[in-house]
């Protein structure tokens, strides 16, 4: 069985790798599966597992997906202004 989509992270980097024709993985820079999601911050937040009260980092990680990532998708921009 094959994954259409699978995300590899080195610890410093999240690259999703998509399955393409004849069964080869192309590295991509943003998921097919979530496209608004900014693989660069979801990272910080993948970084923090185990060392940060995982209750906190949820926390965090909810308010940045409301404040920035559906922001960003709703109105085209970051509130910081960055696309």
């Amino acid at each position: 069985m094959a994954a259409p989509e699978v995300w590899r992270c080195d610890g410093e980097t999240l690259k999703a790798l998509v399955l393409g024709p004849y069964g080869k993985c192309k590295e991509r820079t943003k998921s097919v599966a979530f496209p608004s999601l900014p693989m660069d911050g979801f990272v910080s937040y993948v970084k923090k597992l185990g060392s940060a009260d995982e209750l906190t980092l949820l926390e965090e990680f909810t308010e940045w997906l409301r404040s920035d990532v559906v922001t960003m998708k709703a109105g085209g921009e970051r509130k910081n202004g960055r696309r």
